[in-house]
């Protein structure tokens, strides 16, 4: 009787076409209960959902729930005119996917309207097998660090070699160091790299690009707005979030001076501007590279070399926390497989750092003995989530070597008959 009423209810006010969905608190006859608390797990889980705009794939975590939208960072989105998007996630093995309206784009964020109706709901295929006695190898594959077009297509076309020896196993640092070099010495002949030793005190320009991770770059000595005015060029950086914190206690003029000063000790030095990036492994700032034309050169560093030398650093930060990963879990330690099908597994990770560090470099390279086989298996990361011991991370197969699958599926199914004995 309930549901009739619902559908009745529901015929009175039929939609129209190409007219998007409303939704309200409660739609008799709709899901949106149950997928609103989805949004709100989504939320209080930190989990990741997989966003598909165009023909770019994007991760998000949703941070805010209303009642018809919810609103979610999604770090490097850039909006075009589609004013819809699909995405995914998947909660308690079931893979959920929907096509939603756009409501609004903002700087990392993306709000969406919440849908009224489950539209896809799959649980796994593949049967799972737990496994107490398989261990693996990893590490993660290279993706480009821009993305495949704009800022990305430039980093591959111009630095090929760097990116060549980025994309092996372990990359060779002696080399990267030496071409990152030779490009820097034909930017600018003056620079230095430095790698902070223990207990290193730093000056302000080198907590600034600790602090924000990102490259400093002074355009001009002579004027003294241009060490604290906003920047335009994303990705560069000044003393602006320093001036404001500044005038939360003092003047304009005072916050004025004290810049007045930092600007008579670089003309003291000659310098006419300088470029400071941040050299990292994972999240933590080590060193950096350090850029500066004088007075007496021919020419001052622009924004685009600027931005170039942000990039050769990006990928020097990049060749190092690879390496640190490669030494750490591919050539020595194994970790454990805590599950295994013929679509992906779940293992063990109890660093935190690295779980971070897998947030954004999702995609693996494994190894794994069954018997006298080595597998060599490729996969995407699709989900992770803290245990009392550290985190399990899920992956997707997507790749794998000759054979592989078939030894996979013949132990697989080894294993699901000793179960059932």
């Amino acid at each position: 009787m309930e549901e009739s009423l619902a559908e009745a209810l529901r015929n009175l006010t039929p939609q129209r076409a190409g007219q998007e969905e409303v939704v309200e608190e409660s739609i008799l006859g709709s899901d949106i209960n149950q997928i609103r608390h989805l949004f709100y797990w989504l939320r209080s889980e930190s989990r990741s959902v997989q966003v598909s705009y165009g023909s770019e794939e994007y991760k998000a975590t949703v941070f805010e729930v209303t009642n018809t939208v919810a609103h979610m960072r999604i770090p490097g989105f850039e909006g075009e005119r589609a004013r819809r998007c699909r995405i995914k996630f998947e909660i308690v093995n079931i893979l959920y996917q929907f096509e939603v309206p756009i409501v609004d784009i903002g700087p990392d964020t993306l709000s969406i309207k919440i849908p009224a109706h489950i539209q896809s709901a799959k649980r796994r295929k593949n049967r799972r097998i737990w496994v107490d006695d398989m261990y693996m190898r990893w590490i993660i594959a290279y993706q480009p660090l821009f993305g495949r077009r704009g800022s990305g297509q430039i980093l591959e076309a111009r630095y090929p070699h760097i990116v060549a020896e980025l994309r092996r196993d372990e990359p060779d640092l002696y080399l990267v160091n030496h071409i990152v070099t030779e490009e820097l010495a034909e930017i600018a002949p003056d620079f230095e790299i430095r790698f902070y030793p223990e207990k290193y005190r730093r000056n302000l320009m080198e907590s600034m690009i600790a602090q924000e991770k990102k490259t400093f770059y002074l355009g001009d000595v002579s004027d003294v707005e241009s060490y604290y005015k906003t920047r335009r060029t994303y990705g560069l950086i000044n003393y602006n979030r320093e001036y404001r914190q500044m005038l939360r206690t003092t003047s304009e003029e005072e916050a004025a001076k004290q810049f007045e000063q930092m600007q008579q000790s670089d003309m003291h030095h000659h310098l006419a501007n300088y470029v400071c990036a941040p050299l990292m492994i994972f999240d933590e700032v080590i060193g950096h590279i350090y850029v500066y034309s004088t007075v007496f050169d021919y020419g001052v560093l622009s924004e685009d070399q600027a931005l170039q030398i942000d990039m050769l650093a990006q990928l020097m930060n990049y060749a190092m926390s690879k390496t640190v990963v490669a030494r750490s879990y591919f050539r020595h330690t194994f970790s454990r497989v805590v599950n295994i099908s013929m679509g992906g597994l779940l293992f063990e990770l109890n660093n935190r750092t690295i779980f971070d560090y897998l947030t954004f470099h999702d995609h693996l390279k494994m190894q794994i003995q069954i018997r006298h086989h080595l597998m060599h298996l490729s996969g995407e990361i699709t989900r992770y989530y803290p245990t009392r011991e550290g985190f399990n991370i899920g992956v997707q197969f997507y790749q794998a070597g000759p054979d592989d699958y078939k030894v996979l599926q013949n132990f697989v199914s080894e294993r699901s008959r000793l179960m059932f004995e």
